[in-house]
């Protein structure tokens, strides 16, 4: 899944990456934004399991500064 995710301001952009980096991510990436913001692509594996996206989208509510987020882009495995 890839989630674009914003802080609250610009400068808590390095506690919400810090604290999404705990999740074990694939990658997060940082996209500019207008007026100085910066959004970070969250791209993460879950498993395709009942409530696995309501558990991590639980977890990404309880970041600090964390003003928002949505999901870009899911895919399922074909493996």
């Amino acid at each position: 899944m890839v989630y674009r995710i914003l802080a609250d301001s610009p400068e808590t952009v390095p506690v919400v990456k810090a604290a999404l980096e705990k999740l074990n991510p694939l990658s997060i990436e940082e996209q500019e934004l207008a007026f100085g913001m910066k959004a970070l692509l969250f791209k993460k594996v879950i498993p395709d399991e009942g409530g696995a996206q309501d558990k991590l989208e639980e977890q990404l509510q309880t970041i600090p500064h964390l003003s928002d987020f949505e999901v870009l882009s899911f895919s399922r495995s074909m493996a």
